[in-house]
């Protein structure tokens, strides 16, 4: 049996998608993806002002976004995008809506709502600003008004708003996080991204892709993947989706030394069990501190980044917040000293 070679996928699929973002060259042929593509196409095409796109980090939500507004007829005009959870609520409101004080040039700065007047907006994360903001925003929807901070004259725009999140925003309307007029104007037309575990068949002609990438890049000559390697690569779980296989393909071909990747140029898979057995100890164990123990483990090998060490731990951000305040960690050195501290 011999290697799987670049021509089993990446002459089929060249690129993710071309300049300009043709639906049809997202690499992608399980059925999950087929029906994904299919819809990315039927949101593009229409004319609806807010999308939804939801899927997990790492599954191609930027992407998404990008392919949607370049398939459209606003394609000719800006597309911007933002993301949400990574700003202060102050600023993001600056960032959205723009400011009145003059900047160094003596000119108010615009938003970019204004910016991307006719074009596209994405908020990424839009599950991470606060119910003031989503109160605000849910306003620019119903109305199309843009007023910048300190201003008063209100400005139309003509934008889509393209939203997107990893987060159950139903759940999050319950437990009243978000605001569920917003929820529901945002909704209207949602896509699904599936998870790359849920892909089928996609994990080979993706492999396929990043090595023919990487080779470009780093002038390398890797001609594929052995049928060792390439199981190991198909048995993974991909907790990080398709932006983790891409990492850990980009490593193998820099560090590779033959130029047929085996299972040993990607030692950070090798001899991991996606199913570990777990078993419970003949003495029993105490629950509550093995919760705390894992949560303290998560978040080290995060470096104190809450939506990493969440997903770790098969949890959302708010549930990790819960665990941190139950298990008195707020002042634990690897959260205050992360450049993403939990709050």
């Amino acid at each position: 049996m011999t290697e799987m070679t670049l021509n089993e996928g990446l002459d089929a699929y060249p690129s993710a998608v071309t300049d300009n973002h043709e639906i049809e060259r997202i690499i992608g042929e399980s059925r999950v993806m087929r029906e994904a593509k299919l819809r990315l196409e039927e949101v593009a095409r229409s004319g609806c002002a807010t999308v939804l796109l939801r899927g997990q980090t790492g599954t191609g939500r930027d992407l998404a976004a990008r392919v949607i507004h370049y398939n459209s007829d606003r394609a000719s005009h800006p597309f911007v995008a933002i993301s949400c959870a990574s700003l202060p609520e102050r600023l993001l409101e600056a960032e959205l809506f723009g400011r009145a004080i003059a900047r160094g040039d003596g000119e108010p700065a615009k938003g970019i709502l204004e910016l991307a007047d006719q074009g596209t907006v994405f908020l990424d994360e839009v599950a991470g600003i606060s119910l003031a903001m989503q109160a605000r925003l849910l306003q620019f929807l119903e109305d199309s008004c843009v007023r910048r901070q300190g201003d008063e004259p209100v400005r139309t725009v003509n934008v889509r708003i393209i939203a997107a999140t990893a987060t159950d925003l139903e759940k999050s309307v319950r437990d009243g996080h978000f605001n569920e007029e917003l929820y529901r104007r945002l909704e209207v037309l949602p896509v699904d991204l599936p998870p790359l575990r849920t892909r089928e068949g996609d994990v080979r002609l993706l492999v396929s892709h990043f090595i023919g990438m990487f080779n470009r890049e780093f002038r390398k000559d890797v001609k594929g993947v052995t049928p060792e390697a390439i199981k190991l690569l198909e048995a993974h779980s991909w907790p990080e989706n398709v932006r983790e296989l891409k990492n850990t393909i980009e490593q193998a071909v820099l560090l590779a030394s033959e130029n047929v990747l085996g299972v040993d140029d990607f030692p950070n898979l090798a001899g991991q069990s996606d199913d570990p057995d777990f078993r419970l100890p003949a003495s029993g164990l105490n629950l509550r501190d093995l919760e705390r123990r894992l949560v303290i483990q998560a978040l080290e090998r995060t470096q104190g980044n809450r939506t990493r060490a969440a997903r770790l731990l098969g949890l959302n951000r708010d549930q990790m917040r819960y665990r941190v305040a139950k298990f008195g960690l707020k002042e634990r050195r690897f959260i205050d000293n992360a450049p993403e501290a939990i709050q």
